[in-house]
């Protein structure tokens, strides 16, 4: 038997009109979209085939097509069936059968689907496009950084549908011009990528008489995810009569970057884009205790472009440990943690650790293999960290034995990453050949086979890296005082690798990406004392450990929608998260937006845990200061701050004493601070802790 709590009901049983219901994480909204569906099918004789489910990625979809299939529903004429004919996908699946319709019906060219060769033509594209148009103005730029940013703002504006036939003008800028040549291009191609899909269904449907089948209901879920385009989208499925009943959460909206806004959700907008409708909350959560919920609304309140709502624990939640621990050594504490956790027989399974961004990510697998701790997870910039891990393992070998001897380091494979991580823009035919000349046999002279390849190539780079070779070569390493990071350190230093890869990468990411990963490196290894064989062995021929219990490795990106028993935030310093240049007591509103969204990202991180979150910070004098006298509505903003801004925010040290009050007795006692929060939350608590109905 299923059980709804009183504001479940209210959402599963609402009659007329559109509807966004605002959840909280954890609050069963699977559970009451699927009663929804229960509802619109047994109460209001809705046919399944007029309802629509739209969802964001493919893994919602499926798990909710699965629980929707479990589901019986009675229809008239008594029969019971599965709902086979309620329609689950993501949008953009429903924008391809649509456009494919529009296709067959002549609104479009002929759509041929997508082909992996139309993403590597609509790449030239792209970059052709752009060039024109810079040469037009004679204007000079760096191309691979102007590409970056024109590849940025194409994203940008398919995510709001902007039609540049209509909107383009010669007053706008380079980017808005060339887009529209580009797309001009792409049509006469007939190249159509999971990009265009969307954009290119509503701007059909605004310029032309096509129509969209009629569903009665639309339901969408995760709908703090949404962009312009696809609310644009929901708004053509409403001109047949469809209503929309949307659950989401505004403090979960990370993805700015593909045109995600947290405002779609405010009542203004969306009684704006959808006319009367009704507002509903889902304030309880089923996931973790007092202690988190109390943390994180803490945390996430200090966001001032939200609904104000907080998160409720049910009473049936567990008393959810929330530690903060800091020290100058992470990547030791890390490790530590989770070998104590192991020990406690708690299973790695049900271990996530939490990264900021890939680089992190990076060097914690690095750890997990050193200290054999299995691990699940990638990053997603496996191809430049293996160039990143090869230079590295292949620059430390060879200034420590001054050839490259193993066979696995005279790997065509492997030397070809190290060329392109030396010279970034060397081509990978180029640096194939160059490889498996050095790669014959281990009497080659690494240096006179590159400074021939700079001859015939043109290179500059390879000559300065021969010239490097020949550095590290006459380097003398004394053995009493070797270590991994004094090889490190003779080697970076050497090789000038920070200024190497701040300048010359394919990209800004992948820039910032190689710099991150080489600070980390060094971080580790000051942190640790580590062989120096190890370490390089480690490098140049990695042996993932791959087990059934393993602890999952993932950015907090990665993990929205996921959940955790133990949750593991490593790496919190300010200068990683919040990730940029965020001037405390900067009024500028830009600025303020992508703080929120920061915080918003850590809040998501936050709300993973079940039984306990672990806050992995830097030893902070003024932090321990904070907490025991915290400043409502203020952030520490005199003086360099080492901690991430958001544990001062947490008020971590009085909530969790007030959670545990709260778990093991239903009462606490108030003292100073911002007991507002904990005043409110009581309030709420004993208003929302009703038995739950049937």
């Amino acid at each position: 038997m299923i059980y709804y709590t009183h504001e479940q009901k209210k959402v599963i049983s609402h009659e007329n009109g559109h509807m966004l219901v605002r959840a909280v994480p954890g609050s069963g909204k699977t559970k009451t979209l699927v009663g929804r569906i229960c509802y619109l099918i047994n109460k209001k004789k809705i046919a399944p085939q007029d309802i629509l489910v739209l969802m964001f990625n493919r893994d919602a979809r499926d798990s909710f097509s699965k629980k929707l299939s479990e589901k019986r529903f009675n229809i008239p004429h008594n029969k019971k069936v599965i709902p086979n004919n309620v329609r689950v996908c993501t949008f953009h699946s429903f924008a391809l059968e649509e456009l494919k319709k529009a296709s067959k019906y002549g609104y479009l060219n002929i759509f041929k689907g997508e082909a992996d060769e139309d993403k590597e033509i609509r790449k030239h594209l792209l970059r052709d496009t752009l060039r024109e148009y810079a040469q037009k103005e004679r204007k000079e730029y760096d191309e691979y950084k102007l590409t970056e940013e024109f590849i940025d703002k194409v994203r940008n504006l398919k995510a709001e549908c902007y039609n540049p036939y209509i909107e383009t003008t010669e007053e706008q800028e380079l980017f808005e011009r060339a887009y529209k040549g580009f797309e001009e291009k792409r049509l006469a191609h007939n190249i159509r990528t999971e990009e265009d899909w969307i954009p290119d269904l509503v701007n059909t449907l605004y310029s032309t008489d096509l129509s969209l089948p009629r569903y009665q209901y639309i339901l969408v879920d995760e709908y703090q995810d949404i962009n312009i385009g696809q609310n644009r989208l929901l708004t053509s499925l409403c001109q047949t009569g469809g209503v929309i009943n949307a659950v989401g959460d505004e403090d979960q909206c990370i993805y700015s970057w593909r045109g995600s806004r947290p405002d779609l959700m405010s009542d203004e907008v969306f009684l704006r884009t959808f006319p009367g409708s009704s507002f509903y909350k889902l304030t309880t959560t089923f996931r973790f205790g007092h202690s988190l919920s109390l943390v994180a609304n803490s945390v996430i309140n200090n966001n001032q472009k939200r609904e104000k709502k907080i998160c409720i624990s049910h009473l049936s939640t567990p008393d959810t440990k929330v530690k903060l621990i800091e020290s100058n050594k992470p990547s030791i504490s890390l490790i530590t943690l989770i070998q104590t956790m192991k020990n406690k027989n708690i299973p790695l399974s049900d271990i996530s650790v939490l990264t900021r961004n890939n680089a992190q990510l990076l060097l914690i697998q690095f750890l997990m293999r050193l200290f054999c701790i299995p691990y699940k997870g990638k990053t997603k910039h496996d191809d430049s960290s293996q160039d990143v891990f090869c230079t590295i393992g292949l620059l430390m070998h060879f200034l420590m034995h001054k050839k490259l001897c193993p066979e696995r380091v005279r790997n065509d494979n492997f030397i070809s990453r190290f060329l392109r991580g030396m010279s970034p823009f060397l081509k990978i035919s180029d640096a194939k050949k160059i490889a498996k000349e050095i790669a014959k046999d281990d009497t080659i002279n690494l240096c006179i086979v590159l400074e021939q390849a700079a001859r015939e190539l043109n290179k500059k780079d390879l000559s300065e890296l021969s010239k490097i070779m020949k550095e590290l070569h006459n380097i003398e390493i004394k053995q009493k005082e070797i270590s991994a990071f004094s090889i490190f350190d003779h080697m970076v230093r050497t090789a000038d690798l920070f200024s190497l890869w701040d300048k010359k990468s394919n990209s800004t990411i992948d820039s910032n990406h190689r710099v991150r990963t080489l600070s980390l490196f060094g971080q580790v290894l000051s942190d640790n004392n580590i062989a120096p064989n190890v370490f390089i062995s480690q490098l140049i021929s990695p042996l993932p450990i791959e087990d059934e219990n393993s602890v999952s490795l993932m950015t907090c990106h990665r993990s929205k929608g996921l959940e955790f028993p133990y949750v593991i935030m490593a790496d919190l310093y300010d200068e990683q998260f919040p990730s940029g240049n965020f001037d405390i007591s900067n009024d500028n509103p830009l600025e303020k937006l992508g703080l929120e969204e920061e915080r918003r990202l850590f809040y998501v991180g936050m709300i993973r845990a079940i039984k306990a979150l672990f806050l992995l910070s830097p030893e902070d004098s003024r932090l321990s200061r904070w907490l025991a006298n915290p400043k409502t509505f203020s952030h520490p903003n005199q003086g360099e701050i080492l901690a991430s801004r958001f544990i001062y925010e947490s008020d971590i040290q009085k909530l969790v004493q007030y959670g545990r009050q709260l778990h093991d007795s239903g009462a606490v006692t108030l003292q100073h601070g911002k007991d507002w929060l904990v005043k409110k939350y009581l309030r709420e608590y004993r208003a929302l802790s009703k038995p739950l109905s049937r």
